[in-house]
């Protein structure tokens, strides 16, 4: 998992984007995967945010501690971001 962590800050955005994803389906360690993926929310690429967010909506009630940053991502200018904001705020409050 550190590695993949540490691929979120890789220069090339499709790697960025891809480990986020990755991040989401195997991470089994929430409290780890959540910090590096709420800052990948951040990221200058819109995909790269989307996977974030579909990524931590996998998280379920682990990723508690991102609602903050997925309710300010909720306002993005891209439509697809603010969807994915949305249904992983829903997945982290319904419990999945």
């Amino acid at each position: 998992m550190p590695a993949l962590a540490g691929a979120l800050k890789d220069p090339v955005a499709v790697v960025r984007r891809t480990a986020a994803h990755a991040l989401g389906r195997i991470a089994t360690d929430a409290p780890k995967a959540v910090p590096p993926l709420v800052e990948a929310l951040k990221d200058s690429a819109s995909d790269v945010r989307e996977s974030a967010a579909e990524a931590l909506g996998e998280f379920g009630t682990g990723a508690k501690a991102a609602l903050p940053a997925l309710r300010a991502l909720a306002k993005d200018t891209d439509e697809d971001v603010r969807r994915a904001a949305a249904e992983a705020i829903r997945k982290i409050t319904e419990g999945g």
